[in-house]
């Protein structure tokens, strides 16, 4: 090794902003792009362009105003509304409480 680590390898984490863009890209993509869900996802975000939607690329504000939309999880299927809670209870309860103590 040429040069010493600045950093410890165990200090090291993940930013919580790229987990969080991560898993709501893993769900727009579990959703579906010939679903209900994501044409609701079309009319909800209409200056999203088409390429940024198929790949479920988000920013935190939107994410946000679809937490408080209740419209969202009822296009969903039964399955996808548990995976859309979840992501829900994940960001809610662990992201954001990680972001704001950093």
């Amino acid at each position: 090794m040429a040069h010493p680590a600045l950093v410890d390898k165990s200090q090291i984490y993940l930013p919580v902003l790229y987990i969080k863009l991560s898993l709501m890209k893993i769900l727009v993509k579990m959703v579906g792009k010939e679903s209900t869900g994501f044409d609701y996802l079309r009319k909800k975000f209409p200056r999203l362009s088409e390429a940024k939607m198929k790949e479920g690329i988000f920013v935190s504000l939107q994410i946000n105003l679809l937490f408080k939309d209740q419209d969202f999880s009822i296009k969903l299927s039964s399955t996808k509304t548990r995976a859309w809670k979840a992501f829900e209870n994940v960001y809610r309860n662990y992201l954001a409480s990680k972001m704001a103590h950093d």
